[in-house]
């Protein structure tokens, strides 16, 4: 337990092998913070087309791709149905991270978005997915996915 508190206290850039995979990622970005932050954006950007969707994607070039996953974590949760949060770069391109709920398999919706050329790449399995994306075919993911 010392090693973890000493990883977090310091914010390594290297992170601690030590860590949790989530905690890692949390120490990467600079602070718990920054998750909470990302999440109060996100929720922001869920219109109300987008909070009677059957599918949440959401995107902004404010995150790091380390949060992604539990920024989509919690619309999951606070939405009750599957969720995309997707961090854009400065090239035109996002990476991002989905969740989904019980019946609705991700994994096997993400690969058809591959298959139909909407997404660079990306996997999954029931749960949860990850993708890459041109941030211009972000509109027609989502209405491809509802």
């Amino acid at each position: 337990m010392r090693t973890r508190a000493k990883c977090v206290e310091n914010q390594y850039v290297e992170p601690c092998e030590q860590l949790p995979t989530f905690i890692r990622n949390l120490v990467h970005v600079g602070a718990v913070g920054d998750v909470a932050e990302a999440e109060a954006e996100a929720l922001a950007l869920v219109g109300l087309d987008e909070q009677s969707a059957n599918v949440i994607v959401t995107a902004s070039q404010n995150w790091h791709p380390g949060v992604v996953g539990l920024v989509a974590a919690r619309l999951k949760e606070r939405f009750k149905r599957p969720a995309f949060a997707i961090a854009l770069d400065r090239e035109g391109f996002g990476t991002g991270s989905g969740r989904s709920v019980k019946g609705v398999d991700l994994g096997r919706a993400v690969r058809a978005s591959v298959e139909a050329g909407l997404l660079v790449k990306g996997g999954g399995h029931a749960m949860a997915a990850g993708v890459t994306i041109d941030a211009t075919r972000i509109q027609e993911l989502r209405a491809f996915l509802e």
